[in-house]
Protein backbone atom coordinates (compact mmCIF):
# COMPACT_ATOMS: atom_id res chain seq x y z
CA UNK A 1 0.00 0.00 0.00
CA UNK A 2 1.36 3.08 -1.14
CA UNK A 3 1.68 5.96 1.50
CA UNK A 4 2.21 9.80 0.69
CA UNK A 5 5.11 11.12 1.82
CA UNK A 6 3.26 14.03 4.76
CA UNK A 7 3.57 18.10 3.54
CA UNK A 8 6.33 18.65 5.16
CA UNK A 9 9.10 15.85 3.78
CA UNK A 10 7.95 17.67 0.42
CA UNK A 11 9.67 20.42 1.19
CA UNK A 12 12.67 18.81 2.46
CA UNK A 13 13.53 16.54 -0.37
CA UNK A 14 17.24 16.63 -1.31
CA UNK A 15 16.58 16.15 -4.66
CA UNK A 16 16.99 18.24 -8.12
CA UNK A 17 14.09 20.84 -9.08
CA UNK A 18 12.45 18.31 -11.10
CA UNK A 19 12.32 15.97 -8.39
CA UNK A 20 10.40 18.76 -6.00
CA UNK A 21 8.47 19.83 -8.95
CA UNK A 22 7.14 16.32 -9.57
CA UNK A 23 6.19 15.99 -6.20
CA UNK A 24 4.63 19.34 -5.94
CA UNK A 25 2.05 17.85 -8.67
CA UNK A 26 2.38 14.87 -7.16
CA UNK A 27 0.58 16.33 -4.02
CA UNK A 28 -1.23 19.48 -6.22
CA UNK A 29 -4.63 17.34 -5.14
CA UNK A 30 -4.02 17.91 -1.45
CA UNK A 31 -2.96 21.07 -1.17
CA UNK A 32 -5.60 22.27 -3.45
CA UNK A 33 -8.33 20.36 -0.62
CA UNK A 34 -6.53 21.68 1.89
CA UNK A 35 -6.40 25.61 0.91
CA UNK A 36 -10.07 25.23 0.10
CA UNK A 37 -10.88 23.31 3.33
CA UNK A 38 -8.92 26.67 5.13
CA UNK A 39 -10.87 29.31 2.66
CA UNK A 40 -13.52 27.72 3.63
CA UNK A 41 -13.30 27.20 7.44
CA UNK A 42 -12.32 30.74 7.39
CA UNK A 43 -15.39 32.26 5.62
CA UNK A 44 -17.58 30.07 7.94
CA UNK A 45 -16.26 31.24 10.85
CA UNK A 46 -16.44 34.82 9.53
CA UNK A 47 -19.99 34.31 8.60
CA UNK A 48 -20.98 32.71 12.11
CA UNK A 49 -19.26 35.72 13.86
CA UNK A 50 -21.09 38.59 11.71
CA UNK A 51 -23.69 39.86 13.02
CA UNK A 52 -26.85 39.08 12.88
CA UNK A 53 -26.22 35.12 12.91
CA UNK A 54 -29.95 34.21 11.70
CA UNK A 55 -32.26 36.34 10.13
CA UNK A 56 -34.59 39.23 11.82
CA UNK A 57 -38.25 38.08 13.47
CA UNK A 58 -40.69 40.82 13.62
CA UNK A 59 -40.22 41.70 17.07
CA UNK A 60 -36.25 42.93 16.24
CA UNK A 61 -37.80 44.67 13.37
CA UNK A 62 -39.69 46.70 14.82
CA UNK A 63 -37.49 47.44 18.20
CA UNK A 64 -34.95 47.95 17.07
CA UNK A 65 -36.04 50.57 14.56
CA UNK A 66 -36.69 52.93 17.31
CA UNK A 67 -39.51 54.63 16.35
CA UNK A 68 -38.63 54.84 12.60
CA UNK A 69 -35.16 56.60 14.12
CA UNK A 70 -32.84 53.74 13.53
CA UNK A 71 -34.41 52.10 10.23
CA UNK A 72 -31.60 52.55 8.16
CA UNK A 73 -29.72 50.10 10.79
CA UNK A 74 -32.12 47.71 10.41
CA UNK A 75 -32.22 48.16 6.56
CA UNK A 76 -28.61 47.34 7.25
CA UNK A 77 -29.08 44.43 9.31
CA UNK A 78 -31.76 42.75 7.04
CA UNK A 79 -29.28 43.00 3.68
CA UNK A 80 -27.22 40.97 5.61
CA UNK A 81 -29.25 37.85 7.26
CA UNK A 82 -33.02 39.06 5.74
CA UNK A 83 -36.02 38.54 7.75
CA UNK A 84 -37.32 34.86 9.00
CA UNK A 85 -41.37 36.33 8.34
CA UNK A 86 -43.38 37.44 5.62
CA UNK A 87 -44.65 40.80 6.34
CA UNK A 88 -47.97 41.15 6.06
CA UNK A 89 -50.58 43.67 5.61
CA UNK A 90 -51.32 44.43 9.37
CA UNK A 91 -47.87 44.30 10.04
CA UNK A 92 -47.02 46.58 7.80
CA UNK A 93 -49.71 49.40 9.18
CA UNK A 94 -48.37 48.66 12.57
CA UNK A 95 -44.57 49.76 11.16
CA UNK A 96 -46.14 52.63 9.83
CA UNK A 97 -47.97 53.49 13.09
CA UNK A 98 -43.84 53.78 15.21
CA UNK A 99 -43.14 55.98 12.93
CA UNK A 100 -41.30 54.24 9.72
CA UNK A 101 -40.53 56.11 6.78
CA UNK A 102 -42.27 55.86 3.77
CA UNK A 103 -39.29 53.94 1.98
CA UNK A 104 -38.57 51.65 4.20
CA UNK A 105 -42.17 50.28 4.29
CA UNK A 106 -41.83 50.03 0.74
CA UNK A 107 -39.01 48.19 0.96
CA UNK A 108 -40.05 45.67 3.95
CA UNK A 109 -43.16 44.92 2.14
CA UNK A 110 -41.36 43.75 -1.07
CA UNK A 111 -38.99 41.48 1.22
CA UNK A 112 -39.98 37.36 1.35
CA UNK A 113 -38.68 35.59 3.90
CA UNK A 114 -35.64 33.36 4.61
CA UNK A 115 -36.33 29.84 4.61
CA UNK A 116 -39.46 28.44 6.04
CA UNK A 117 -41.93 30.91 8.17
CA UNK A 118 -42.12 29.73 11.93
CA UNK A 119 -45.45 28.53 13.34
CA UNK A 120 -46.01 30.95 15.89
CA UNK A 121 -47.71 29.38 19.67
CA UNK A 122 -50.54 31.04 21.70
CA UNK A 123 -48.20 32.34 24.32
CA UNK A 124 -45.83 33.85 21.64
CA UNK A 125 -48.83 35.52 19.87
CA UNK A 126 -49.79 37.13 22.89
CA UNK A 127 -46.63 38.27 23.68
CA UNK A 128 -46.09 39.69 20.42
CA UNK A 129 -49.78 41.60 20.99
CA UNK A 130 -48.53 42.94 24.51
CA UNK A 131 -45.05 44.19 22.63
CA UNK A 132 -47.15 46.14 19.72
CA UNK A 133 -49.42 47.19 22.21
CA UNK A 134 -46.39 49.23 24.55
CA UNK A 135 -44.82 49.97 21.42
CA UNK A 136 -47.62 51.95 20.40
CA UNK A 137 -48.88 53.45 23.65
CA UNK A 138 -45.80 54.55 23.83
CA UNK A 139 -45.74 56.57 20.19
CA UNK A 140 -49.02 58.01 21.31
CA UNK A 141 -47.44 59.74 24.43
CA UNK A 142 -49.25 56.80 26.98
CA UNK A 143 -45.86 55.82 28.16
CA UNK A 144 -46.90 54.60 31.55
CA UNK A 145 -49.52 52.27 30.02
CA UNK A 146 -46.69 51.13 28.13
CA UNK A 147 -44.56 50.45 30.58
CA UNK A 148 -46.94 47.89 32.02
CA UNK A 149 -47.49 46.15 28.37
CA UNK A 150 -43.96 46.04 27.89
CA UNK A 151 -43.65 44.37 31.27
CA UNK A 152 -45.77 41.57 30.54
CA UNK A 153 -44.47 40.88 27.48
CA UNK A 154 -40.45 40.37 29.05
CA UNK A 155 -41.99 37.06 29.58
CA UNK A 156 -40.96 36.07 26.23
CA UNK A 157 -37.73 36.66 24.27
CA UNK A 158 -36.40 38.84 26.81
CA UNK A 159 -33.55 39.94 24.84
CA UNK A 160 -35.96 41.97 23.12
CA UNK A 161 -38.57 42.74 25.23
CA UNK A 162 -36.31 44.31 27.99
CA UNK A 163 -34.50 46.14 25.10
CA UNK A 164 -38.49 47.82 24.54
CA UNK A 165 -38.92 48.01 27.63
CA UNK A 166 -35.79 50.52 27.86
CA UNK A 167 -37.11 51.96 25.40
CA UNK A 168 -40.36 53.28 26.65
CA UNK A 169 -38.32 53.91 29.97
CA UNK A 170 -35.86 56.37 28.49
CA UNK A 171 -38.42 58.26 27.26
CA UNK A 172 -39.94 58.73 30.62
CA UNK A 173 -36.38 59.69 31.54
CA UNK A 174 -36.43 56.73 34.14
CA UNK A 175 -32.96 56.26 33.50
CA UNK A 176 -31.69 54.26 36.05
CA UNK A 177 -34.77 52.11 35.49
CA UNK A 178 -33.99 51.71 32.00
CA UNK A 179 -30.65 50.17 32.52
CA UNK A 180 -31.64 47.72 35.17
CA UNK A 181 -34.28 46.47 32.00
CA UNK A 182 -30.73 46.69 29.32
CA UNK A 183 -28.80 44.65 31.78
CA UNK A 184 -31.62 41.75 31.62
CA UNK A 185 -31.28 42.43 27.97
CA UNK A 186 -27.74 41.80 27.56
CA UNK A 187 -28.11 38.89 30.38
CA UNK A 188 -30.44 36.83 27.83
CA UNK A 189 -28.10 37.69 25.28
CA UNK A 190 -25.26 39.35 25.05
CA UNK A 191 -23.85 39.19 21.20
CA UNK A 192 -26.57 42.09 20.39
CA UNK A 193 -24.51 45.30 19.78
CA UNK A 194 -28.04 47.45 20.01
CA UNK A 195 -28.14 46.25 23.56
CA UNK A 196 -24.58 47.41 23.95
CA UNK A 197 -24.72 50.81 22.15
CA UNK A 198 -28.35 51.44 24.62
CA UNK A 199 -26.51 50.87 27.61
CA UNK A 200 -23.10 52.93 27.11
CA UNK A 201 -26.27 56.25 26.29
CA UNK A 202 -28.13 54.96 29.77
CA UNK A 203 -24.42 54.94 31.65
CA UNK A 204 -23.74 58.22 29.91
CA UNK A 205 -27.18 59.97 31.23
CA UNK A 206 -25.81 58.54 34.64
CA UNK A 207 -22.69 60.40 34.41
CA UNK A 208 -20.34 57.19 34.31
CA UNK A 209 -18.31 57.90 30.76
CA UNK A 210 -15.75 55.13 31.53
CA UNK A 211 -18.49 52.42 31.62
CA UNK A 212 -20.53 54.06 28.56
CA UNK A 213 -17.00 53.99 26.63
CA UNK A 214 -16.79 50.47 27.49
CA UNK A 215 -20.35 49.54 26.34
CA UNK A 216 -19.89 51.35 23.07
CA UNK A 217 -16.48 49.41 22.63
CA UNK A 218 -18.41 46.12 22.55
CA UNK A 219 -21.02 47.28 20.63
CA UNK A 220 -18.19 47.92 17.93
CA UNK A 221 -16.12 44.43 18.87
CA UNK A 222 -19.73 42.42 18.27
CA UNK A 223 -20.05 44.80 15.13
CA UNK A 224 -17.95 47.19 13.77
CA UNK A 225 -19.65 48.25 10.83
CA UNK A 226 -22.29 49.91 13.77
CA UNK A 227 -21.90 53.75 12.87
CA UNK A 228 -23.74 54.72 16.28
CA UNK A 229 -21.34 53.49 19.01
CA UNK A 230 -18.59 55.35 16.84
CA UNK A 231 -20.76 58.58 17.36
CA UNK A 232 -21.26 58.08 20.41
CA UNK A 233 -17.39 57.51 21.55
CA UNK A 234 -16.64 60.62 19.51
CA UNK A 235 -19.87 62.35 21.70
CA UNK A 236 -17.94 61.64 24.67
CA UNK A 237 -14.75 62.44 23.55
CA UNK A 238 -16.31 65.79 22.60
CA UNK A 239 -17.47 66.28 26.16
CA UNK A 240 -14.56 66.67 27.71
CA UNK A 241 -13.16 68.78 24.79
CA UNK A 242 -10.81 66.42 23.25
CA UNK A 243 -11.63 67.23 19.64
CA UNK A 244 -8.47 64.99 17.98
CA UNK A 245 -10.24 61.24 19.41
CA UNK A 246 -13.89 63.00 18.56
CA UNK A 247 -13.11 63.61 15.01
CA UNK A 248 -10.99 60.15 14.60
CA UNK A 249 -14.44 58.62 15.94
CA UNK A 250 -16.74 60.97 13.88
CA UNK A 251 -14.60 59.99 10.89
CA UNK A 252 -15.09 56.11 11.42
CA UNK A 253 -18.51 56.67 11.76
CA UNK A 254 -18.70 58.31 8.24
CA UNK A 255 -16.07 55.41 6.68
CA UNK A 256 -18.97 52.95 8.04
CA UNK A 257 -21.45 54.54 6.69
CA UNK A 258 -21.11 57.75 4.67
CA UNK A 259 -24.61 59.25 3.74
CA UNK A 260 -24.99 59.40 7.68
CA UNK A 261 -26.29 62.99 8.02
CA UNK A 262 -25.98 62.60 11.90
CA UNK A 263 -22.44 62.04 11.26
CA UNK A 264 -21.10 65.06 9.20
CA UNK A 265 -23.13 66.86 11.55
CA UNK A 266 -21.25 65.81 14.18
CA UNK A 267 -18.07 66.14 12.48
CA UNK A 268 -18.98 69.28 11.60
CA UNK A 269 -19.26 70.63 14.78
CA UNK A 270 -15.53 69.12 16.19
CA UNK A 271 -14.22 71.02 12.87
CA UNK A 272 -16.03 74.13 14.18
CA UNK A 273 -15.07 73.92 17.92
CA UNK A 274 -11.38 73.51 16.17
CA UNK A 275 -11.58 76.64 14.30
CA UNK A 276 -12.12 75.29 11.15
CA UNK A 277 -15.50 76.99 10.17
CA UNK A 278 -15.52 76.41 6.64
CA UNK A 279 -14.81 72.83 6.83
CA UNK A 280 -17.51 72.45 9.67
CA UNK A 281 -20.03 74.34 7.31
CA UNK A 282 -19.10 71.69 4.22
CA UNK A 283 -19.57 69.20 6.50
CA UNK A 284 -23.73 70.50 7.63
CA UNK A 285 -24.27 70.97 3.64
CA UNK A 286 -23.57 67.50 3.35
CA UNK A 287 -25.98 66.80 6.49
CA UNK A 288 -28.57 69.62 4.94
CA UNK A 289 -28.59 67.45 1.38
CA UNK A 290 -28.74 63.72 3.13
CA UNK A 291 -31.76 64.89 5.23
CA UNK A 292 -33.14 68.01 3.83
CA UNK A 293 -36.85 67.13 5.32
CA UNK A 294 -35.43 67.22 8.95
CA UNK A 295 -35.68 70.61 10.33
CA UNK A 296 -32.63 70.65 12.82
CA UNK A 297 -30.39 69.84 9.61
CA UNK A 298 -31.34 73.09 8.49
CA UNK A 299 -31.01 75.05 11.74
CA UNK A 300 -28.00 74.08 12.61
CA UNK A 301 -26.77 75.08 9.37
CA UNK A 302 -27.73 78.62 9.93
CA UNK A 303 -26.12 78.30 13.20
CA UNK A 304 -23.16 78.20 11.88
CA UNK A 305 -23.49 80.53 8.98
CA UNK A 306 -24.16 82.92 11.95
CA UNK A 307 -20.76 81.95 12.93
CA UNK A 308 -19.72 83.09 9.44
CA UNK A 309 -21.81 86.24 9.53
CA UNK A 310 -23.05 84.96 6.48
CA UNK A 311 -26.89 86.68 8.51
CA UNK A 312 -28.66 86.18 4.75
CA UNK A 313 -27.87 82.57 4.63
CA UNK A 314 -28.82 81.96 7.66
CA UNK A 315 -32.07 83.50 7.57
CA UNK A 316 -32.81 80.86 4.75
CA UNK A 317 -31.66 78.23 6.49
CA UNK A 318 -34.74 79.13 9.40
CA UNK A 319 -37.59 79.54 7.05
CA UNK A 320 -36.58 76.11 5.54
CA UNK A 321 -36.43 74.92 8.96
CA UNK A 322 -39.31 76.61 9.85
CA UNK A 323 -41.81 75.32 7.04
CA UNK A 324 -40.81 72.44 7.78
CA UNK A 325 -42.02 72.55 11.63
CA UNK A 326 -43.75 75.88 11.96
CA UNK A 327 -44.74 75.47 15.42
CA UNK A 328 -41.38 75.89 16.59
CA UNK A 329 -40.88 78.82 19.39
CA UNK A 330 -37.05 78.33 19.45
CA UNK A 331 -37.06 78.09 15.91
CA UNK A 332 -38.80 81.24 15.51
CA UNK A 333 -36.97 82.80 18.11
CA UNK A 334 -33.45 82.24 16.81
CA UNK A 335 -34.67 83.77 13.41
CA UNK A 336 -36.25 86.54 15.65
CA UNK A 337 -32.82 87.46 16.98
CA UNK A 338 -30.79 87.39 13.31
CA UNK A 339 -33.59 89.45 12.13
CA UNK A 340 -33.20 91.93 14.38
CA UNK A 341 -29.25 91.85 13.68
CA UNK A 342 -30.36 92.47 10.03
CA UNK A 343 -32.40 95.71 11.40
CA UNK A 344 -35.33 94.21 10.40
CA UNK A 345 -37.34 94.97 13.29
CA UNK A 346 -41.03 94.41 12.28
CA UNK A 347 -40.07 90.89 10.71
CA UNK A 348 -38.21 90.45 13.80
CA UNK A 349 -41.57 91.12 16.04
CA UNK A 350 -43.90 89.23 13.99
CA UNK A 351 -41.59 86.26 14.77
CA UNK A 352 -41.63 86.94 18.73
CA UNK A 353 -45.20 86.85 18.44
CA UNK A 354 -44.88 83.39 16.39
CA UNK A 355 -42.81 82.19 19.34
CA UNK A 356 -45.67 83.41 21.80
CA UNK A 357 -48.34 81.41 20.35
CA UNK A 358 -46.26 78.22 19.76
CA UNK A 359 -45.84 75.15 22.05
CA UNK A 360 -42.41 75.44 23.77
CA UNK A 361 -42.43 79.17 24.62
CA UNK A 362 -40.45 79.40 27.72
CA UNK A 363 -38.67 82.36 30.58
CA UNK A 364 -35.30 82.02 27.77
CA UNK A 365 -37.18 83.04 24.99
CA UNK A 366 -39.33 85.52 26.26
CA UNK A 367 -36.02 87.08 27.47
CA UNK A 368 -34.89 86.93 24.01
CA UNK A 369 -37.81 88.65 22.60
CA UNK A 370 -37.85 91.23 25.15
CA UNK A 371 -35.58 93.90 23.85
CA UNK A 372 -37.42 93.52 20.36
CA UNK A 373 -40.52 93.96 21.50
CA UNK A 374 -39.13 97.01 23.86
CA UNK A 375 -37.63 98.13 20.33
CA UNK A 376 -40.92 97.93 18.57
CA UNK A 377 -43.09 99.46 20.79
CA UNK A 378 -40.01 102.47 20.89
CA UNK A 379 -40.34 102.90 17.30
CA UNK A 380 -44.25 102.92 17.14
CA UNK A 381 -44.13 105.87 19.70
CA UNK A 382 -41.69 107.67 17.62
CA UNK A 383 -42.86 107.78 14.10
CA UNK A 384 -40.87 108.40 11.37
CA UNK A 385 -38.17 106.53 13.43
CA UNK A 386 -36.14 103.75 11.49
CA UNK A 387 -32.96 103.19 12.99
CA UNK A 388 -32.97 99.86 15.22
CA UNK A 389 -30.72 98.96 18.08
CA UNK A 390 -28.28 95.83 16.95
CA UNK A 391 -28.45 92.93 19.65
CA UNK A 392 -26.11 92.47 21.97
CA UNK A 393 -24.93 90.33 25.02
CA UNK A 394 -26.58 87.29 25.99
CA UNK A 395 -29.38 87.89 23.27
CA UNK A 396 -26.84 87.63 20.11
CA UNK A 397 -27.03 85.16 18.08
CA UNK A 398 -23.57 84.28 18.72
CA UNK A 399 -21.41 82.28 20.67
CA UNK A 400 -22.13 79.07 19.60
CA UNK A 401 -21.61 76.02 21.81
CA UNK A 402 -21.52 72.33 21.12
CA UNK A 403 -23.17 69.75 23.71
CA UNK A 404 -23.89 66.23 23.11
CA UNK A 405 -27.53 65.51 22.23
CA UNK A 406 -29.23 62.52 22.34
CA UNK A 407 -30.19 61.61 19.00
CA UNK A 408 -32.15 58.04 19.06
CA UNK A 409 -29.76 55.72 20.68
CA UNK A 410 -26.68 57.77 18.99
CA UNK A 411 -24.87 61.01 19.75
CA UNK A 412 -25.93 63.97 17.96
CA UNK A 413 -24.34 67.68 18.13
CA UNK A 414 -26.05 70.96 18.01
CA UNK A 415 -25.17 73.88 17.29
CA UNK A 416 -26.35 75.51 20.35
CA UNK A 417 -26.17 78.92 22.50
CA UNK A 418 -24.99 79.81 25.53
CA UNK A 419 -23.42 77.86 28.48
CA UNK A 420 -26.37 76.85 30.11
CA UNK A 421 -28.65 74.85 27.52
CA UNK A 422 -28.27 71.51 28.18
CA UNK A 423 -29.60 69.81 25.61
CA UNK A 424 -31.22 70.71 21.60
CA UNK A 425 -34.38 69.39 20.28
CA UNK A 426 -34.43 65.87 19.30
CA UNK A 427 -34.42 64.84 15.82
Amino acid sequence: MHTSPPLKAMIMLPASRNTILYACVYRLPQIVALITACLLSSAMAAAKAAFPSRPLDRAQVLVWMDFGESTRRVEKLISRAGIDFQPATDYLDLVKTLGAPAEFLDALGKLRAVGATPSYSAEQQAAFGQLSACLTLARKGQESDAVKECQVATGSDPSVTYFALAEVLMRQRRVEDALAALRLAAKADPSIPETHNFLGLALGDLGDKRGAKKEFQKAIQLDPDFDSPYNNLGGLALQERDLKTAGEEFRQALRVDPDSASSHNNLAATLILGGNLDGGIAELRKAVLLEPEVAFRHSGLADALVRKKDFEGAVGEYRQALALEPKSAQLHAELALILWRLQRTDQALAECEAAGQSPGLNDQIRNACAPIQQQAASNASQPGTTAATRPSGTNAPLGLVRLPQSCGRGFAIRLWRGSTARHGPRH
